[in-house]
């Protein structure tokens, strides 16, 4: 037996026991030892597979085929009717489409929203009543001034007023000539007149143009050789005084 063995190569074959020292066997058993120990470490650090998991396929999601010819569609498939299925499948479940983030930001974002607009609602509110107050205000201002001015006991001050006005018209045209002063100084007056004697300003004013347009028009049919004229100045309805009442003839009774 040994006769054949040594035409075999020696250095393939495993160590016999007989020939393994003490020495050895105390490195084999540190070994065995060390690689218990660390498959009990591993065990313990990622946890010992103990029941084996297996993993389920990941559905595809079908993409959307691209239009085909009659002669270029498959025979055993049907790629257009499967992404109709999966649409019609997406469409019986309402949040497939919607993601994760998006249901988790929504109600905070509604909540922020709605609080928002009760601010900008009560801004607003706020800024309109403060407006109409301040009109309101600035009306009752207005009027008040007027009936100031106009007041029958200030009969000095509104005197006065037509003065400034008059004067500030003349010394803004002070550098326009004689027409431009008169004109001016007309245009002042008539502003404090408006605002301290409205009646009798506003009827100044229409006479003096009825006037104006009177002299006017005769200048132009003088030169233009025509027989324009104006009709009659009509007194307003306010200005015709009062129709007088008929006297009741007593019938003699006897």
């Amino acid at each position: 037996m040994r006769r054949q063995l040594t035409n075999l190569d020696t250095d393939s074959l495993p160590p016999c026991p007989e020939d393994t020292s003490p020495e050895d066997d105390s490195h084999l058993d540190l070994y065995i030892i060390g690689k218990l120990w660390i498959d009990a470490l591993r065990s313990a650090l990622l946890g010992a597979k103990i029941v084996p998991t297996v993993e389920a396929a990941k559905t595809e999601v079908p993409t959307k085929p691209p239009p085909m010819r009659l002669n270029e569609l498959p025979l055993y498939d049907n790629p257009h009717q499967i992404y109709k299925d999966y649409l019609e499948d997406l469409e019986k479940c309402p949040k497939a489409k919607s993601k994760m983030l998006h249901e988790y930001l929504q109600p905070h974002v509604t909540a922020l929203r709605m609080s928002a607009q009760c601010n900008y609602c009560d801004f607003k509110c706020e800024l309109e009543s403060m407006k109409e107050e301040i009109c309101l205000s600035m009306r009752k201002a207005k009027s008040d001034f007027k009936a100031y001015m106009r007041d029958p006991k200030n009969l000095e001050l509104r005197h006065s007023v037509v003065g400034i006005g008059a004067l500030s018209g003349y010394l803004f045209a002070s550098k326009r000539g004689i027409p431009g002063r008169l004109f001016f100084t007309s245009l002042g007056a008539l502003a404090g007149g408006a605002l301290c004697f409205p009646k009798e300003t506003d009827e100044i004013f229409r006479s003096a143009m009825y006037h104006f347009g009177k002299a006017a028009l005769g200048v132009y049919n003088l030169i233009c050789s025509h027989n324009l004229s104006l009709r009659d100045r009509l007194p307003c309805e306010a200005d015709q005084p009062a129709p007088k009442e008929l006297k009741k003839l007593n019938k003699c009774t006897k």
